[in-house]
């Protein structure tokens, strides 16, 4: 796919975002881009999403930044905020499950830890890592995914300006579509990956039903109007049939 095209579409959703918390946020890259990758969009999707989005939650006034390279076969994505930060002693915590910068953090803006656990094994499964590189608290935090990629023969490398013209092609409001009034029904069986789910979901106002096994979801499915359905294949009662 496209890198070129995928990183101007991704940071016109990211501006957008942004903006809606009244932030700002910076696209740049530190060197020259592969048009064409072999990899997968969806999960590095996933992986910019949620850490962009993390730091636009963590971050009350400044900017975010999205920063690329590229070196022998891989990439890196710096994301940066001007946000709360992250002292010393909660870094030990940062990827356990539901851990939380601290208390006051947590009544005002919400757990940390699915999104950023979610974030490190997507990086993992492309054969990378997602680490955090720098924080101080009070002034921001840099957060690091390298992901090594495969480039197809036609692939050709592009300069920055190739990059920033992309963006600015694409008008904000066309590129992020309202899906707040869609209705989805989650079959999934797993009360980890239903409340993993869940928690990305709400973000976006998705109005989200959940059941637990195949038959509830054939039998919702049937009787209610769903515009999207999410199912887990691997559920012990053929998941991939019911599907």
């Amino acid at each position: 796919f496209s890198l070129v095209q995928f990183l101007a579409e991704f940071s016109s959703f990211a501006a957008l975002k942004a903006r809606e918390h009244g932030l700002s946020f910076e696209f740049t890259a530190e060197s020259l881009i592969p048009d064409l990758i072999v990899s997968d969009p969806s999960k590095l999707r996933q992986i910019l999403s949620n850490s962009v989005g993390n730091a636009v939650k963590f971050t009350e006034r400044g900017k975010v930044k999205l920063t690329v390279s590229y070196d022998d076969n891989q990439l890196t994505f710096k994301i940066s905020d001007t946000g709360r930060g992250i002292s010393a002693e909660q870094r030990s915590h940062l990827f356990q499950a539901f851990a939380q910068v601290d208390s006051s953090t947590t009544r005002k803006f919400g757990g940390t830890g699915l999104g950023l656990i979610l974030t490190k094994k997507l990086s993992e499964v492309l054969g990378g890592d997602y680490n955090l590189r720098s924080s101080e608290p009070g002034k921001g935090s840099t957060f690091v995914a390298s992901l090594p990629i495969s480039l197809p023969e036609v692939s050709e490398l592009v300069p920055v300006d190739a990059l920033a013209a992309r963006i600015s092609e694409k008008p904000l409001a066309d590129s992020v579509p309202d899906i707040s009034d869609m209705k989805v029904l989650l079959v999934e069986d797993s009360p980890d990956n239903q409340v993993l789910v869940k928690l990305m979901l709400s973000k976006v106002g998705i109005d989200l039903e959940i059941v637990g096994d195949g038959a509830s979801g054939v039998k919702s499915a049937l009787n209610e109007h769903f515009d999207i359905v999410l199912m887990d294949i691997q559920m012990p009662l053929q998941g991939f049939r019911i599907s």
